[in-house]
């Protein structure tokens, strides 16, 4: 960085704060406090954010938009899948 600033080619610089790799390294406490608040799955998580962001004055009258065609429906995920879900949301 210090080198390019005295022969004017630009410089790239990116950190990827929301980048996360597995594993967050959450402390278990934390993690423990929030199992089972996912377990609902996606799709009910999506529409009751977004009932709160109405609730909240926060949007008005826009409609929850629907679920990414490339990720699948909660309820035909595999139990242990939902569970392994839950946990990395946790």
């Amino acid at each position: 960085v210090w080198k390019k600033r005295v022969t004017m080619h630009p410089f790239f610089g990116y950190v990827a704060h929301c980048a996360p790799h597995w594993p967050l390294h959450a402390p278990p406490e934390r993690i423990a406090k929030h199992r089972g608040r996912y377990r609902n799955g996606w799709d009910a998580l999506r529409i009751e954010r977004h009932a709160k962001l109405r609730s909240l004055g926060l949007i008005e009258n826009w409609e929850c938009s629907p679920r990414d065609e490339a990720c699948g429906a909660w309820d035909d995920v595999r139990k242990d899948q939902q569970d392994w879900e839950d946990a990395r949301m946790a």
